[in-house]
């Protein structure tokens, strides 16, 4: 069953990006030309934009509580960043859509060769997207099933807190903190706002693995080129000696296709990780001090290191994603020097010297202006969070 069902998500059109789109779409993310779904899609993100302005409203009503403060603070600051992931991702449709038609259009292009090691390139980098894929999706949908049930369980595992609720001695625990605009505390008005709270709480797990997965999938995408590249570049005088220009001309114009639509990418994203790095910092800081400091229920410990392991794994896969396409591309200029070249003639020779200077061209993925994101950045990030940790 669960096989059908992910077949059912492939699109023939789209093998590499195709689960990734459809999903973009579920969530009115990837707009329609449908004018009703278009306005359903922007109904939708005006509720959950909503949503997120009233948990930063509801931090001047739980100011007196540290706890409560820095338990919206962080689910705030993650409101913000999805509110800002979205609402880019609109803006910027025509650069997304442009860097999605040209990754369809290269994987179908490697999908066709007839190269068996290309092949196997491609669908190798294609299963291990979906893997990436299903499994961060499954993750952040458990993370927030758990987040919105987590009152229903605390109520029906906790003699005491249920004692305490109907005495008058402990308000109801909520989904998230967030302002409404009547009692949240007592019943009806309770259940009204844990409904509004659970239907927050799961748009927002569709916008964050929406925008997470078409972003580390087209990643993924530029690391299996780079490597298509790689094969090729190093089988290029393996064919007729009047092919040989060809081959060349036709790796220098797909890197410089590659290095462009890598570019656009990095513009869309690169400031939403600058922003994600630095509200991640104090979502790690803010969590670690819950844990070590604050008297806390078993229960709600628990919730907070699945929040604290679900922040890390965010921003590791982009880390992660991001150095090793960085590597890669330092790696391609060793396909030039893995061919025939020291049989071939001296105008040969010059015109694979001139493609191996294209290929030095390095791509990097950045946060901001002001790093790249690699490996050690998020290192540096983790070190930072717990520097701040030390001073409070």
């Amino acid at each position: 069953m669960l096989d059908r069902f992910l077949a059912r998500l492939e699109d023939p059109e789209r093998p590499f990006l195709g689960p990734v789109i459809k999903f973009l779409t579920i969530w009115g993310v990837w707009l329609s030309n449908n004018p009703k779904m278009l306005m359903m899609s922007i109904l939708l993100q005006l509720f959950e934009t909503v949503f997120i302005i009233t948990e930063f409203i509801d931090l001047f009503y739980v100011k007196a509580s540290l706890d409560l403060l820095l338990t919206n603070l962080k689910f705030s600051m993650q409101g913000a960043i999805n509110m800002c992931k979205v609402w880019s991702f609109i803006a910027w449709q025509k650069d997304w859509r442009a860097v999605c038609d040209y990754v369809t259009r290269a994987d179908i292009a490697n999908r066709s060769s007839f190269d068996p090691k290309k092949k196997k390139n491609i669908e190798g980098f294609t299963k291990y997207c979906r893997i990436v894929t299903y499994t961060y999706g499954t993750f952040t949908f458990a993370t927030g099933f758990v987040v919105i049930f987590q009152p229903g369980f605390k109520y029906l595992l906790s003699s005491t807190y249920r004692e305490n609720v109907k005495a008058g001695r402990e308000d109801y625990m909520q989904v998230i903190s967030s302002w409404v605009p009547f009692n949240k505390h007592e019943m009806p008005g309770y259940f009204f706002a844990c409904v509004i709270q659970g239907l927050g709480t799961f748009v927002a797990a569709g916008w964050i693995t929406s925008y997470d997965v078409i972003a580390l999938s087209i990643m993924i995408f530029i690391r299996a080129e780079l490597e298509a590249l790689k094969i090729d570049t190093a089988a290029i005088f393996d064919a007729s000696e009047s092919d040989t220009i060809d081959r060349i001309r036709n790796c220098h114009k797909r890197h410089i296709e590659l290095i462009h639509y890598s570019e656009l990418y990095n513009s869309c994203t690169s400031p939403i990780l600058l922003l994600y790095t630095f509200i991640c910092t104090v979502i790690l800081c803010s969590t670690a001090y819950q844990i070590t400091n604050l008297e806390t229920s078993t229960m709600q410990q628990l919730m907070t290191v699945v929040y604290l392991m679900f922040g890390v794994a965010q921003l590791f896969l982009y880390s992660w994603h991001s150095n090793d396409v960085l590597y890669a591309s330092m790696d391609l200029i060793r396909g030039p020097y893995e061919s025939k070249w020291w049989t071939q003639s001296p105008s040969h020779q010059r015109n694979l010297f001139i493609l191996v200077v294209q290929l030095s061209k390095t791509i990097i993925f950045t946060a901001g202006p002001f790093t790249n994101l690699t490996v050690a950045t998020f290192i540096n990030i983790l070190k930072g969070a717990y520097s701040y940790y030390t001073l409070l």
